[in-house]
C-alpha cells in the first residue's frame, strides 16, 4: 500500500481500513475454511483415501491454500462441463480438444491433484469418468505420443494409486504401459519409437526428424515402468526402461551432455543440439529420480544397483555447470545456454559453439538441483 500520497492521504487511509477489515474477517473466513476442510477430509476418508497432512495451523497460509483450491475447483468445473472425456479444454470457445494422448488426459492427470487439494466431489467426478469411460485401443487412439501418454496418463494413474491406494488405478496403468511398451520397443537397440497407434498397432517416428527419437522422450519412461514392475511383479518392464539408460551410459558423451536426437535403428546420436530445453530436459531429471525411487526403502544392494545412474547424474550436472552455465552481460544473471552441436561431433581441438538462449522449460533445473542436494546427490 501507499504511504498516503493520494488526496488528503486517502490512499494510506484506504489501506489501513483494508488491513483493519482483513483482521476482522480473516479469522471468520479461516474458521469456515477449516470447517469445510474437515468435512472434505471426512468424505475422503469414507471414500477410502488414506489421511493427508493436516491443514496449516496459521490462518494466512490456510487462506492462501483456499485460494488455490478455489482455482483448482474452477478449472475442473470448466473442463467437466465443456470438455469431459477430451484431452484438453479450449477455454474461449468452451470446447473439448484432442491432444497427444486422446484418452481424457486432463481427467486422469487431475485425480491426484484433486485429492491433494481435498476436493472430494471433484475427485469423485474424475474417478467416475476414469472407471466408466477410460479405455485403451480405441479407433481414435492413433498417432499418440508415447512419452506424453506415459508421464501423464500412466503417471497420472500411478499418482492416483499411490495417494488413494486404489488398486484399480494401478491395474489400468499397468495395462496401458504394457500396450505402449509392446508397440514402441521394437528395435534391437532397445531405443523406443515415439509415436504409436493403439488401435492399428503401428509405431513410428516423424519423418521431419528423419526417423530419430528424442532423448528426453526415450529417457523419461523409466520411473513409471519401474514402479509398475515392482508393484505388479513384471520385471521386464523395468529392464526395458533401464536398457535405454544403459545405452546412454555406454555412449559416454562428453561431460554427460546428450544431443537431443538419436537413431532407434543404430543407437547412434545425431549431431544435434545439446539443450536442457525441449527434447533434452527431463533426461537429466530422471537420472536423479531413478536412484531416489522407493528411497529410503531400498536395501543397500538395491542402492548399489542404481549407483551407476547416480554417477551419470553427477557427471551431467558437472557438465551443465562447467559448459552451459553463463551469465548475462547486462546484469550478471545466470542462465543455461545450449550447444549448437555436441563436443563429440567436433574435432578434438574445437569447442562446441554456444547458443545464448534459454527455453522456459529449463526453469525445472533449480528444482532438480535442490532435490538432488536435499538428498545428498
Amino acid at each position: 500500500c501507499g504511504s498516503g500520497a493520494g488526496a488528503a492521504g486517502t490512499e494510506g487511509a484506504g489501506c489501513d481500513f483494508a488491513l483493519w477489515v482483513n483482521r476482522l474477517v480473516a479469522p471468520d473466513a479461516a474458521r469456515l475454511v477449516r470447517q469445510e476442510r474437515a468435512l472434505a477430509r471426512a468424505r475422503l476418508a469414507r471414500m477410502g483415501v488414506p489421511p493427508l497432512p493436516a491443514p496449516p495451523a496459521d490462518d494466512a497460509t490456510l487462506l492462501r491454500q483456499e485460494a488455490v483450491r478455489r482455482a483448482i475447483r474452477h478449472a475442473w468445473a470448466g473442463y467437466s462441463r465443456y470438455a469431459r472425456g477430451s484431452d484438453d479444454l479450449k477455454p474461449v470457445s468452451r470446447q473439448g480438444a484432442e491432444g497427444l494422448c486422446k484418452m481424457g488426459v486432463t481427467a486422469v492427470d487431475s485425480i491426484d491433484t484433486l485429492l491433494l487439494a481435498e476436493l472430494p466431489r471433484e475427485m469423485a467426478d474424475a474417478r467416475e469418468w476414469v472407471r466408466r469411460s477410460l479405455a485403451f485401443g480405441t479407433e481414435a487412439q492413433e498417432d499418440i505420443n508415447v512419452f506424453e501418454t506415459m508421464i501423464r496418463v500412466v503417471g497420472g494413474l500411478l499418482g492416483a494409486h499411490e495417494l488413494s491406494r486404489d488398486g484399480a488405478y494401478l491395474a489400468q496403468a499397468a495395462d496401458l504401459a504394457r500396450r505402449l511398451v509392446s508397440l514402441a520397443f521394437r528395435e534391437p537397440t532397445g531405443i523406443p519409437l515415439g509415436t504409436v497407434g493403439l488401435h492399428s498397432r503401428k509405431a513410428y517416428n516423424p519423418a521431419w526428424i528423419h526417423g530419430a527419437s528424442a532423448v528426453s522422450e526415450v529417457a523419461t519412461l523409466q520411473l513409471e515402468l519401474a514402479y509398475i514392475a515392482r508393484k505388479t511383479g513384471q520385471p521386464d518392464l523395468e529392464a526395458k526402461g533401464l536398457k535405454v539408460i544403459k545405452h546412454l551410459q555406454r555412449a559416454n558423451m562428453t561431460d554427460g551432455l546428450f544431443p537431443i536426437y538419436l537413431s532407434p535403428k543404430t543407437g547412434r546420436f545425431l549431431a544435434a543440439p545439446v539443450t536442457l530445453g525441449a527434447r533434452g530436459d527431463s533426461t537429466y531429471e530422471y537420472l536423479l529420480k531413478l536412484p531416489l525411487l522407493f528411497h529410503p526403502a531400498r536395501s543397500s544392494a538395491e542402492r548399489k544397483d542404481v549407483a551407476w545412474v547416480q554417477a551419470m547424474y553427477d557427471r551431467s550436472v558437472r557438465g551443465i555447470l562447467s559448459r552451459l552455465l553463463q551469465y548475462s552481460s547486462a546484469s550478471g544473471m545466470p542462465y543455461i545456454a545450449e550447444q549448437a552441436k555436441p563436443a563429440d561431433a567436433l574435432p578434438k581441438h574445437q569447442s562446441p559453439r554456444l547458443v545464448h538462449k534459454m527455453d522456459h522449460l529449463v526453469c525445472f533445473l533449480p528444482g532438480m538441483l535442490a532435490l538432488g542436494a536435499s538428498n545428498r546427490m
